[in-house]
């Protein structure tokens, strides 16, 4: 009877103590939604580690969605519309400022079209560029 409670034991004992560790990645969700090729630039806040994605072609209709992950951290991160002016507008697109991804979390950033602004935030784990500077 000890001895299989010495070994229960035993097995449990890695299993507590990993608990709680956790992953050190978060999964980033981009969901194109623009009408364009777009490019992401997430760049840690001591440029140590610098990226650079770029995503084909979306719309509202089929939306393209990329998935990476990256190690927790702060980043600056800025999207880059591939083409200088809106397809369907022909206003010309601004380049957007940076935003703070503060990447602890799984995240969801939708990008729309490059004129005008989102309608709505989204719920709570995703973003949609073009409002907000933060991104948590």
């Amino acid at each position: 009877m000890r001895l299989r409670l010495f070994l229960i034991a035993l097995i449990a004992l890695p299993l507590i103590s990993g608990a709680g560790k956790g992953s050190n990645y978060a999964a980033i969700t981009i969901i194109n939604k623009s009408g364009q090729e777009i490019s992401i630039s997430p760049i840690s806040i001591d440029n140590s580690r610098i990226f650079y994605f770029t995503i084909p072609k979306g719309d509202r209709v089929t939306p393209y969605e990329y998935k990476f992950t990256l190690e927790k951290d702060i980043y600056r991160f800025r999207v880059y519309y591939m083409e200088t002016y809106d397809p369907k507008t022909g206003r010309l697109c601004q380049r957007n400022r940076t935003s703070r991804l503060e990447a602890f979390r799984n995240i969801r950033i939708t990008v729309t079209e490059c004129v005008g602004s989102p309608p709505t935030r989204g719920e709570p784990t995703m973003v949609k560029m073009g409002r907000w500077s933060c991104i948590y």
